[in-house]
């Protein structure tokens, strides 16, 4: 594990996601898929996907790592909040909780160095996007986008 990634953090972040996933899993009551369920998860992967190039990228200078778990902890509470009134089926909800943990996005390349340097190459721009906040994705706008008024 980088010594950089604080860890602390992270896991209270996992423990918010998981009462987050038991919330919107009991205030979600109908057991079918949400009418929105499967775009909600769409941009909720894409949104995962950006932050954790983001995330994982980072996590070798530690105050851009700061920063962007900041920035992806007030973009999952922004998320959270749309998400109470989307109307989600329990196994979705419980499915974008676990998604959204900073820990579970890093994990791919936490410990292994060629992997993360790889990844990273894959995705150049990254820090331009998260350092600018250009063409960055922000999932409670797009969600909140299918919800009715």
């Amino acid at each position: 594990m980088y010594a950089n990634v604080n860890v602390g953090a992270v896991m209270k972040g996992t423990v918010r996601r998981t009462a987050l996933a038991g919330f919107l899993a009991f205030a979600s009551l109908p057991a079918a898929a949400g009418p929105n369920d499967a775009a909600i998860r769409a941009i909720v992967d894409r949104a995962v996907a950006q932050w954790s190039v983001f995330l994982s990228c980072s996590v070798l200078d530690p105050e851009v790592h700061a920063f962007v778990l900041r920035a992806w902890g007030l973009r999952v509470d922004e998320l959270e909040t749309v998400l109470a009134r989307a109307d989600l089926a329990p196994g979705t909800a419980a499915a974008i909780a676990a998604a959204v943990d900073p820990a579970a996005m890093m994990a791919p390349t936490l410990g292994d160095v060629a992997t993360l340097i790889a990844y990273c190459h894959a995705a150049p721009d990254w820090y331009r996007s998260v350092t600018s906040g250009r063409d960055v994705i922000r999932p409670a706008d797009e969600v909140e986008a299918l919800l009715p008024r």
